[in-house]
């Protein structure tokens, strides 16, 4: 995004699969996120509570140049293939430690070679901030059912 900012969310979101949800927890179990960006660009997140096949979670960026997506990691890579199909042995791997076990690894990795080597974090805290307001939006316009710009976030 080179440095482009949030500037407006919209959230939609519904009880559409187990009513406890919104009856228990006042919350939701399908949601869409539309955010906007001041250069511009846009991006949404879909969500949901159930996904019949195991833990699904995919990525794609799409600009004028082209795109890069990746998507669900797996077990292993064995497909299966006859005239009725093409499939996966496996399903996703359904447990967040298994998913990202690569990941914290790597992000404590980075963060010790900071501190060792005097190096600035990859992050900072105006990210976390970001991230929270952009948070912060979200809810206030699923609650009021309007586009919430990121500057009404008292942060």
């Amino acid at each position: 995004m080179n440095g482009a900012e949030c500037t407006e969310v919209f959230t939609v979101g519904a009880c559409r699969v187990d009513p406890r949800i919104a009856k228990e927890a006042g919350d939701t179990d399908v949601m869409v996120v539309l955010l906007r960006f001041d250069n511009g660009a846009f991006g949404t997140v879909e969500v949901s509570r159930l996904c019949s096949f195991g833990y699904d979670q995919r990525v794609e960026v799409f600009g004028s140049k082209g795109q890069v997506s990746f998507g669900n990691a797996y077990p292993h890579d064995v497909m299966l293939e006859d005239k009725a199909s093409v499939r996966r042995a496996a399903l996703p791997y359904s447990f967040f430690m298994d998913r990202y076990e690569k990941a914290y690894r790597n992000e404590v990795s980075v963060f010790v070679d900071c501190l060792l080597h005097d190096k600035p974090m990859p992050t900072s805290a105006r990210d976390g901030r970001a991230a929270m307001v952009i948070a912060r939006a979200a809810k206030m316009s699923l609650d009021q059912g309007r586009p919430v710009k990121t500057n009404e976030i008292k942060a």
